[in-house]
């Protein structure tokens, strides 16, 4: 199996990331969302509070009574009177307090409805009373400013109208002295006599201006709808902080769970292996012997999975098969047992040589088995303590230190190959292989394969034990993974592909199976193949065993 790219891998980083902390990524989220929502409610929200002014037409601005439809578009104008020095300075006056023109005007808005002469003042501060008093004070500052503005433009249409009459008045009086002083019917009394018609009349009508204008009723606007307490906002505050804080800590808690992932070397599932680009044979649920396989159904499927992996990736039988693990443990695999029990189902002859001490329940107390071998006292053959007419056990008996050191001689490597003569599969139950005895046993087999456990095992401890068996010049046959038993999910399980399965099966031509050697200890029946492929048992026959039952001495 090739190695995965670096593109491939970090989306298979991501996608485990988000599928095996996905509570820490919500958990993250909502309590960023609820520190958001309280930060909302917390926080000092600022408020707005208008204002609405009517605004009436006035001597001197577009708004006279004689101005035309058109010049409304001049409210505009007015407008921007609203936020100014010289009405900020008025505010300042009602106010009473000395606060800059500049800070007032800053938080002041004011706009304009379309076709009419109403303008919304508004003001916004932290404080819902300070954005009310301010914005009725520009308002009344505005229309006061107005007001002030106007009478200034009529007084001064005023003082410029009686300037002309003081003016006419003195013609007058300057005509009226000719007039006078000619006699009648002189061309110079008809002349004067003209000039005080004509400064009459004119004297009139200024006097009649300035009484017009002395009449006239200013009146700048009024306050339609005076500034209130701005309603408070604290559901709107809260919940935006609260998708802002909810969007947050997604990302946060994405980004942390990569992390996690990153910096977590333990295997948790297929993946995992696929990562490291070995061969997962099947994975299977924690087990503790062979007892708890033949009464759970799913457990037993799984292994029968498992079995057909083995034999379709071995090229051919008998064979000398080492389970173990990637790690310093002493107790050597849990399924090696639950392995070896699904291969004699099927009709395969198998021994287990237990070098770990896995298989104590299986044998009796103080059963002789490995250090006798080892020693050259015994042959292995008659220490076989029989499980089923297919199933044999090699104890692991009572190791000492010099059981150690033999290890390493050549009996057990001849005892092993004996055996591996008379029957298809020979399995060594070995210690971790960061052991010296875990080593030791898997060099006598041909090839081998390694246990993992989910949520212990590292991928480097799995990386360096296939590495270490391939500088020892041995063959990894591919990895187990044993899942938690605290956990109940089903996970899909990787198949290797088939390649010739037929051929692994006992009993298929070019195989000699193992009934038709005599020297065979345990005979059975022969194994038939099946509509499905599968080999399975006929009917046992009757056969004499060459080795007494477990526990006979030799």
């Amino acid at each position: 199996m090739s190695q995965p790219s670096e593109v491939e891998f970090r989306s298979a980083l991501l996608s485990q990331a988000l599928r095996r902390h996905v509570v820490l990524i919500l958990l993250t989220g909502f309590l960023f969302a609820a520190l958001g929502v309280l930060a909302g409610y917390l926080w000092p929200a600022k408020q707005t509070s208008t204002a609405v002014v009517l605004v009436n037409p006035l001597t001197g601005n577009p708004f006279t009574p004689d101005g035309r439809g058109a010049d409304l578009t001049n409210l505009e104008t007015e407008a921007q009177l609203v936020p100014t020095d010289a009405v900020a300075q008025l505010v300042q006056q009602q106010l009473g307090r000395p606060v800059p023109p500049a800070e007032l005007v800053r938080d002041v808005d004011v706009t304009t409805a379309p076709n009419t002469q109403v303008l919304h003042i508004g003001y916004t501060a932290r404080s819902a009373t300070v954005a009310r008093d301010r914005a009725q004070a520009f308002a009344t500052a505005y229309l006061a400013y107005r007001l002030e503005r106007a009478r200034s433009l009529v007084n001064g249409e005023i003082a410029r109208l009686r300037e002309q009459q003081a003016a006419v008045n003195r013609n007058l009086t300057q005509a009226s002295r000719e007039m006078t002083s000619n006699r009648d019917g002189t061309p110079e009394r008809a002349l004067a006599v003209e000039q005080v018609r004509t400064l009459t009349t004119e004297n009139i009508r200024l006097t009649s201006e300035i009484a017009t204008r002395d009449a006239i009723q200013l009146d700048p606007g009024q306050v339609i709808t005076p500034a209130g307490l701005p309603t408070p906002a604290p559901l709107r505050a809260a919940a935006l902080f609260g998708a802002a804080g909810l969007m947050l800590g997604l990302a946060a808690g994405v980004l942390l769970a990569v992390v996690r992932e990153r910096a977590d070397d333990r295997l948790r599932d297929p993946e995992d292996v696929e990562q490291l680009g070995m061969l997962l044979l099947g994975e299977v649920g924690a087990t503790t012997g062979p007892g708890q396989q033949e009464d759970a159904t799913e457990t037993t499927e799984e292994y029968r999975r498992l079995r057909t992996s083995v034999l379709t990736v071995l090229h051919s039988l008998p064979a000398v098969l080492a389970v173990t693990t990637p790690d310093d443990s002493p107790k050597g695999p849990v399924t090696a047992a639950p392995l070896a029990a699904a291969l004699a189902r099927s009709g395969i002859k198998v021994v287990v040589v237990d070098g770990a001490g896995r298989l104590g329940d299986l044998v009796p107390e103080g059963a002789r088995g490995i250090p006798e071998v080892v020693s050259a006292r015994t042959p292995a053959r008659s220490l076989l303590h029989r499980r089923s007419p297919e199933l044999a056990v090699l104890p692991h008996g009572q190791w000492t230190d010099e059981t150690a050191e033999h290890l390493d001689g050549g009996q057990l490597r001849d005892a092993v190959r004996s055996l591996r003569n008379e029957v298809d599969v020979v399995m060594i139950v070995a210690p971790g292989l960061h052991t010296a005895d875990g080593q030791t046993l898997v060099r006598v087999a041909d090839c081998a394969v390694l246990e993992s456990t989910a949520e212990r095992t590292t991928r480097t401890d799995l990386a360096r034990a296939a590495e270490r068996l391939a500088r020892a010049g041995g063959t990894v046959l591919g990895t187990v993974l044993v899942r938690d038993g605290r956990r109940g999910r089903r996970r899909r399980v990787l198949r290797p592909r088939a390649r010739a399965t037929a051929q692994h099966a006992v009993g298929v031509p070019g195989i000699a199976p193992w009934y038709a050697d005599e020297r065979r200890p345990y005979p059975a029946a022969p194994v038939e193949p099946t509509a499905t492929g599968r080999p399975e048992p006929a009917a046992p026959a009757e056969a004499e065993p060459a080795v007494e039952d477990a526990g006979t001495s030799p």
